[in-house]
């Protein structure tokens, strides 16, 4: 039988051993700066190239492609509580995107092309907040697309992708263009592509 000092002592050295092993993870959920790495690793963002430029947005992900001046893809997680929550008027204010380094495409580039200024992330999923919000009008997250197109089966979808988000909570999305022809069609000043067709 061990006396009471013994068993202390032992209990003592028990919990300071587990508490050199399990340091580091107590640290990691507690350190608000590496809950933060932790949670925006939670997905893997797509690859696509070496020269995309990838734009951290406070909202939504993307890469830029310079030489169809569009993003090559765009990644953002859609939850229930996003969609349920109040909702704020939508802008339709587009603006450049000042954080690709390049430049994006403007406005003026659509002009008179008969295509109009599709969203990869369309404003409803980020309807949430203003700035959520205004985020989507940013140019470098449209694409030109015919207005049936945009209108049509690709508006039909959105819907759809927040309706998953709503039944299942959340959904992680990556929509994007795709040029298949050698012989790309080029729109405005700045020669903004016009995708063959889309995915999302």
């Amino acid at each position: 039988m061990l006396s009471g000092s013994v068993k202390l002592l032992l209990a003592c050295l028990i919990l300071f051993i587990l508490f050199i092993f399990t340091k580091p993870l107590v640290h990691q959920f507690f350190d608000r700066e590496n809950t933060a790495v932790i949670s925006n690793d939670r997905y893997y963002l797509p690859s696509g190239g070496s020269d995309l430029e990838v734009i951290q947005h406070q909202h939504y992900t993307l890469a830029y492609d310079e030489d169809v001046e569009q993003a090559h893809w765009v990644a953002y997680e859609l939850t229930r509580a996003m969609l349920n929550g109040p909702r704020v008027e939508r802008t339709d204010w587009f603006e450049e995107d000042q954080s690709v380094s390049t430049g994006s495409a403007r406005y003026e580039d659509y002009r008179g092309s008969g295509y109009s200024r599709g969203h990869l992330v369309p404003a409803a999923d980020r309807a949430f907040n203003k700035e959520a919000m205004e985020e989507t009008f940013l140019m470098s997250n449209i694409s030109p697309q015919t207005r049936a197109f945009n209108g049509g089966i690709w508006r039909e979808l959105e819907e759809n992708v927040r309706d998953w988000a709503r039944k299942e909570g959340s959904a992680y999305v990556i929509p994007g263009p795709v040029f298949q022809a050698s012989d790309t069609r080029y729109v405005g000043k700045n020669r903004v592509g016009v995708p063959d067709s889309f995915y999302k």
